[in-house]
């Protein structure tokens, strides 16, 4: 899995609608078909829903890293992700009740 999150580069270009600078791994990626999740593109989304300015909208979730509202924002935008990329899904993420008890796939 590939995670791509760039705060200073893609992820500031893309909040003020320019182009990214790694449009070419992101097209790579595409062209490859690899798994990855995209933090910069999540961000402007989220970034779309707020009328505030570029400054503000970090503030919310930085600190020169992730603050703990950024952590939070971070982990359950890729959490359903993650799940869906497991094979075989944990116990905690299996449909059936009945699976839930069959350890097959792990021995």
């Amino acid at each position: 899995m590939v995670l791509l999150l760039d705060p200073r580069g893609a992820m500031r270009q893309l909040l003020r609608g320019e182009q990214r600078a790694d449009q070419e791994i992101v097209d790579y990626l595409d062209a490859n078909q690899f798994r990855y999740f995209d933090m910069n593109e999540v961000h402007a989304a989220d970034y779309r829903n707020f009328n505030l300015g570029i400054p503000a909208y970090y503030n919310r979730y930085f600190i020169g890293h992730y603050n703990p509202m950024g952590n939070h924002f971070s982990v359950y935008s890729l959490a359903p992700r993650v799940i869906d990329w497991l094979e075989p899904k944990s116990v905690t993420y299996r449909q059936n009740s009945v699976q839930s008890i069959n350890f097959k796939d792990y021995l």
